[in-house]
């Protein structure tokens, strides 16, 4: 697992390794250079060079093990987790902080054998953080019977009384919505692409919805929506129970799509929100699909997203991004349009290719031999 500290001085240029990086998660790596006796620069296998670290393994040593024991280990079979739930991680690695250094969090996503958790940083802080921790490490321990973290309701405070909520707390009432506070003037208009699935196809992605088995569906749904081939199970679903005759098939969209479709325009906001990241994907998406994504069926989706490799998550700030698999996906269901593009209306849709050149055809009178004409000559065979 972790390297000790002899084997890590020995490592050399193009040496193979996983590396955790500074939001806490296991990756494959690669030394790409030593740098001096005691500090190296790490390339992350698979990533853009900008992710590149620098790392002193005598102040860090707990960043290095041996190539894919965490990387690509799978889920602890004593500590399974579900979004959401509440786990408590040792941050003495993150930060210098004296005394106790276990705190409470809740898992917020998961990758395999690997789950980030928001916590705070002191109980009494109102500074939230996220780190990345491998289920397989002592580092992040399973309380049960389980227990899952729900939104805080704001207090209501009589007027007679002095509030010391900030603005945004007192929105977090049970009225508050996310989007309330969502510049949707950022995000980039797209349209449908020709390449829709036909109305059987539709009846046969809704019939995959209602299949109680997630790893057969998101597999399976994911093949037929973004168009990676046929689907093995669609011959063995129930199409009756799916039937889509009195629903407008130009206008749905399966959860899978319209999270693909959502977390696209976010990465390409100028300012993407950080926080509650998931509950806006998930209400967005909510607009422009027929399945209902609530009850936890939204994350359901994204991490099906995420476990077929069409959604990736960023090192360095834990938000989502489009893989290059996610973006052939996407141009299989839409065009997103530049701010050069115009509107397409009706009439700018593409119809058969014809020639840019067009011609008159003129009926020209025919010359023959002693003055004749066709008229002429067509008469001799009367």
């Amino acid at each position: 697992m972790l390297l000790p500290i002899e084997r890590i001085k020995a490592l050399q240029a193009c040496d193979e390794l996983d590396f955790r990086d500074k939001c806490g998660r296991w990756l494959r790596a690669r030394i790409a250079e030593v740098k001096n006796d005691e500090e190296f620069s790490i390339m992350f296998i698979g990533w853009d060079p900008r992710h590149d670290e620098d790392c002193n393994y005598t102040k860090q040593p707990w960043r290095f093990a041996e190539a894919g024991s965490f990387s690509e280990q799978a889920e602890s079979a004593n500590k399974d987790v579900q979004i959401n739930q509440k786990v408590n991680v040792n941050i003495r690695n993150f930060f210098d902080r004296s005394g106790e250094t276990w705190v409470e969090g809740y898992v917020r996503k998961r990758d395999r054998g690997q789950v980030q958790v928001k916590f705070l940083f002191a109980p009494k802080s109102d500074k939230w953080h996220v780190r990345w921790f491998h289920l397989g490490t002592d580092d992040i321990n399973v309380p049960l019977p389980a227990e899952f973290w729900s939104a805080p309701v704001a207090k209501v405070v009589a007027p007679c009384q002095e509030s010391k909520t900030s603005h945004v707390e007192e929105m977090m009432g049970s009225d508050f919505d996310v989007l309330d506070t969502f510049d949707r003037s950022q995000l980039v208009d797209y349209v449908k692409s020709i390449s829709d699935l036909d109305s059987e196809e539709r009846q046969q992605l809704r019939s995959l919805l209602a299949n109680a088995n997630e790893r057969i569906k998101e597999r399976n749904a994911c093949k037929l929506a973004f168009g990676f081939g046929k689907p093995r199970a669609c011959s063995q679903i129930e199409m009756e129970s799916a039937s889509c005759e009195d629903v407008d098939d130009d206008k749905f969209i399966s959860g899978y799509e319209a999270l693909l479709i959502r977390v696209h325009q976010l990465t390409e906001m100028e300012n993407p929100p950080y926080d509650r990241v998931e509950e806006i994907l998930t209400k967005l998406a909510q607009e422009i699909c027929e399945e209902d994504l609530g009850n936890g069926v939204g994350l359901l989706r994204l991490q099906s997203l995420i476990n077929q490799k069409l959604v990736g998550i960023v090192p360095e700030t834990g938000g989502y991004m489009v893989t290059p698999k996610g973006r052939t996906a996407l141009e299989h269901i839409v065009d997103f349009m530049d701010e050069s593009d115009e509107e397409m209306v009706e009439s700018d849709k593409p119809s058969r290719r014809l020639s840019s050149q067009t011609f008159e055809r003129k009926r020209e009178k025919i010359e023959l031999d002693n003055d004749d004409d066709m008229d002429d000559l067509l008469a001799d065979f009367d």
